[in-house]
């Protein structure tokens, strides 16, 4: 592989947004004669330059350093890390290491990583290999080539479920050097790890529930209103383990599965999939996911306008039709197929949106209370009728 910098296909920010600021800073912050140095000592003591650009995310700034026959990259983050978040972290690395040595999914190798900030970089970062590669401008992909890529992440998923383990929670190294699934950071908290899949949903809407009753709010009205969505996923919960997965284990999960996390050639070809943060295993009922941008926003159903919608049957359908021909070819259990748009899945995806999607709340809460009584009750009757029972306390038992 040579030299060619990726970083020459890196774009600038749209719009200018704090996330945005924040990445500037940490970026001009950087000393870049001694990053270099460092980066250098790493790699044999060869020569290499920083990149004049960058590219972030909401937490990490991207940096390119170029060899005259390689690259290496370093995710910087912006912010101090938490105990929980440096423990994260180091879950991160584990994994990434773990399903580069157990899979045949490409995933870039770590050389070195730091959750402090006592280092070259004056911050938490990741160094690792370059990748040839590029997140693919999705919407703006010829059909063929969005259907390549399509086709291969659902290689890829059957693939990462064959990763599996007897408990859910993150993937850890004890000091043997095996593999073990450990606790996870939950917010400020650490969770797990959970045996079954009743446990792990339980959690999130028990843990939902006590946390309604931490916040602050304008009035008691609004806060009962809050915990409604607590209410109803604690409601659905004993009805989304279902019976054809309970004999094959927890799969290890990427939680933000999809194109924009993926690094591919101009011919469509998938050369890595990239930020492994916050992966561990999971019952198979939130496995069992389209990828993000494949999958429907169900809080925003209704405002999807008829083009869109067919657009994303057409993906998802070419999604559904790879993965169920990769399952009999290969015999897969369970079939993942048979439930990736079950009322379940759906069940699991609104209970667990309370911490992964807390903009969706209200929204999550109009999708649950369908699927739990339909179109023939009065919402804001039952609403009030739940408060009056549960809420006229002031305690925080469910």
């Amino acid at each position: 592989m040579g030299g060619q910098a990726i970083s020459e296909r890196w774009t600038d920010d749209e719009y200018i947004t704090e996330c945005s600021k924040d990445a500037a800073a940490k970026f001009n912050a950087l000393d870049r004669k001694r990053c270099c140095e460092y980066v250098s000592a790493l790699q044999g003591g060869h020569d290499c330059t920083m990149s004049d650009k960058y590219a972030h995310g909401m937490y990490n700034v991207v940096v390119e350093f170029v060899f005259p026959d390689r690259f290496c990259i370093a995710r910087i983050s912006m912010y101090a890390l938490t105990e929980n978040k440096q423990r994260a972290m180091d879950s991160e690395v584990q994994t990434m290491k773990f399903v580069a040595a157990n899979t045949n999914i490409p995933v870039p190798q770590v050389y070195t990583y730091d959750t402090s900030a006592a280092n070259a970089f004056g911050a938490p970062f990741m160094l690792m290999e370059g990748v040839q590669g590029w997140v693919p401008d999705w919407n703006g992909l010829s059909k063929p080539l969005r259907q390549r890529i399509i086709q291969q992440m659902a290689a890829l998923k059957l693939e990462l479920g064959k990763v599996r383990f007897d408990k859910i929670g993150c993937l850890r190294t004890d000091a043997t050097g095996a593999s073990v699934i450990d606790s996870f950071p939950a917010g400020s908290k650490l969770a797990g790890p959970f045996h079954t899949a009743l446990e792990y949903y339980t959690h999130y809407a028990e843990s939902a529930w006590h946390d309604c009753f931490k916040q602050d709010y304008p009035d008691e009205n609004a806060r009962r209103k809050a915990c409604f969505l607590p209410w109803l996923s604690r409601t659905l919960c004993p009805f989304i383990p279902q019976r054809a997965f309970l004999q094959h284990g927890f799969p290890l999960s990427h939680p933000d599965f999809g194109p924009h996390n993926l690094l591919v050639d101009d011919d469509g070809n998938v050369k890595a999939v990239i930020d492994w943060s916050s992966t561990y295993t999971v019952p198979w009922e939130t496995f069992c996911r389209f990828p993000c941008l494949l999958e429907v926003q169900w809080p925003k159903r209704q405002k999807y306008s008829e083009w869109v919608w067919e657009r994303l049957m057409f993906q998802q359908e070419c999604y559904l039709d790879a993965l169920t021909r990769m399952e009999e070819e290969q015999d897969f259990q369970p079939k993942m197929s048979c439930f990736i748009r079950s009322e379940a899945v759906k069940a699991a995806e609104g209970i667990e949106s309370y911490f992964c999607a807390p903009w969706n709340r209200h929204g999550w809460v109009n999708v649950l209370f369908e699927m739990v009584y339909g179109e023939g009750v009065d919402r804001e009757k039952l609403q009030e009728a739940v408060c009056s029972t549960f809420f006229g306390f002031k305690g925080e038992q469910m």
